[in-house]
C-alpha cells in the first residue's frame, strides 16, 4: 500500500505520481471553468512545518 503522505517522492511508483499530477491538472482546469470540485470536503488536512521559514515569519510579522 502506498504511503498516505507526500513527504518523499521515493515512496511512490511513477504511475501513482502521474495520476496525482493528472488529477491536479484536471482540478485546476475545472476550477478555471467554474466547476469547483471539493475533494477535501469533510476531511481534515494538517501541515507541520519543521524548518524556520523567513517568508512565513515575515508574513506573520507584517500582519501584526
Amino acid at each position: 500500500m502506498p504511503p498516505k503522505h507526500f513527504l518523499d517522492l521515493d515512496g511512490f511508483e511513477a504511475p501513482t505520481l502521474r495520476s496525482i499530477l493528472d488529477s491536479s491538472v484536471e482540478m485546476k482546469r475545472d476550477s478555471k471553468a467554474g466547476r469547483n470540485r471539493r475533494p477535501l470536503e469533510g476531511k481534515a488536512l494538517a501541515m507541520i512545518l519543521d524548518r524556520k521559514s523567513t517568508r512565513l515569519n515575515s508574513s506573520h510579522v507584517s500582519e501584526s
